[in-house]
């Protein structure tokens, strides 16, 4: 009798939190911009032209914008979808994604049947695993698409091609990194769709090196076709280098970061943050100087201050904690941070700001009238990166998707 209470309870329960919107359930929540997204896509299509392909990276649930949701929004707009791991690619397929998926990351060979049921690229990193592959495949009496991967100076996975200063041991490397690809090429039950890289470089302080990666890269395409090994996909350019070099793009480019508007500050007018994170003031108290604030009484007012908590913390994706670099947006205006950020909140000094109510919206990383805090912000101050911080945000952090 006492169950079937509970489970009526539980229907019911259940049927009231359905109709409540989800900025009403959560007092921290996400908006996802499909508008932004779209936009970003278009300028990368700008500049690569129409016979290139794109791929679009979603591992790590889409830079933390929520990989299903936004692989809907661009099924239009690209070629394929880029995914770390296996369970990327399942949770993709499981929420009705159709559009072709690929790999980059090590898959157990015991686990190639769920690639299969996937119908998933695979990255191949050398000949051990693909001959792994191969036996599975074989025995499968299926096919498995593989891009081989080359390391021409991540220095992370791949046939190991890196340009040193010693030329005779990079021919030497040269010639065993096409010996392996041909002996791939050979393997029965692989079908090699591609070759790729990775450029290590981020910014122009390092772009002589990836143009050595790039030639490296190129090389190898040559010596390839030389030996009748043909690619439909060849790629090596990520964000970095689709806005800064011309000759990576190759077949196909890769866009994650610029994907989701993370750009360099003078393409911020044409690329937008695809990501606004918000939360609500909870609290409001007014205290006098010397007021200890947070944890180890890390925070100290140094003058009669109003004191505004809002329930959002480290547990939510707050990984900076230091003052006085802290911003959140209250009322269209920058909140500091006071004190250490707690598990589950962060006090925000708003003594000039006018008008702040409890329920009032804060703004953690996007715009708030006409004032903004970008991810890129936000890295430059934390010695971080714009990906971290928007991987950071967790499960407690719910998603909307706005036009």
């Amino acid at each position: 009798m006492f169950s079937k209470s509970i489970s009526n309870q539980s229907d019911s329960l259940r049927e009231k939190w359905s109709r409540i919107p989800v900025h009403k359930k959560n007092v921290v929540w996400s908006e996802v911009s499909a508008g932004a997204l779209v936009n970003n896509i278009r300028q990368i299509r700008s500049i690569v032209g129409d016979k290139v392909s794109i791929m679009a990276i979603v591992k790590a649930d889409a830079y933390g914008h929520g990989a299903a949701d936004v692989s809907r929004i661009i099924d239009g707009y690209v070629d394929y979808l880029g995914v770390s791991r296996l369970s990327e690619a399942v949770g993709l397929r499981l929420r009705s994604i159709a559009r072709p998926i690929f790999i980059f990351g090590y898959t157990p060979p015991d686990m190639l049947d769920i690639v299969f049921d996937c119908n998933a690229a695979q990255a191949v990193h050398s000949y051990q695993t693909a001959k792994e592959y191969s036996d599975r495949a074989v025995d499968s009496g299926r096919k498995l698409r593989v891009h081989i991967k080359l390391d021409t100076g991540m220095g992370r996975l791949g046939l190991f091609l890196h340009k040193t200063g010693d030329m005779e041991s990079y021919k030497r490397l040269f010639s065993e990194a096409v010996s392996e690809t041909e002996k791939i090429a050979c393997l029965p039950g692989i079908e090699i769709e591609g070759a790729f890289t990775h450029l290590s470089s981020v910014d122009a302080i390092d772009s002589a090196y990836a143009y050595n990666q790039l030639e490296s890269f190129r090389d190898y395409l040559r010596a390839m076709e030389k030996k009748g090994l043909y690619f439909k996909y060849s790629h090596a350019a990520g964000t970095f280098s689709i806005l800064n070099i011309k000759d990576s793009f190759f077949d196909m480019v890769r866009i994650g970061k610029s994907l989701y508007g993370i750009v360099p500050e003078e393409l911020q007018n044409k690329f937008f943050q695809a990501l606004t994170v918000k939360s609500i003031v909870s609290f409001i108290k007014s205290v006098p100087e010397n007021t200890r604030i947070s944890y180890a009484g890390a925070g100290i007012t140094y003058r009669p201050s109003k004191i505004c908590t809002v329930p959002f913390g480290f547990a939510d994706g707050c990984v900076w904690q230091s003052v006085p670099r802290g911003y959140a947006l209250v009322n269209g205006k920058k909140a500091p941070l006071v004190g250490r950020v707690c598990m589950d909140f962060m006090m925000l000094d708003i003594s000039e700001i006018e008008n702040v109510q409890i329920g009032d919206e804060v703004v953690i990383t996007g715009t708030q009238k006409s004032e903004k805090i970008l991810l890129t912000d936000l890295a430059r101050n934390f010695s971080s990166t714009p990906s971290a911080l928007a991987t950071a945000f967790t499960a407690r952090t719910a998603k909307i998707i706005t036009d």
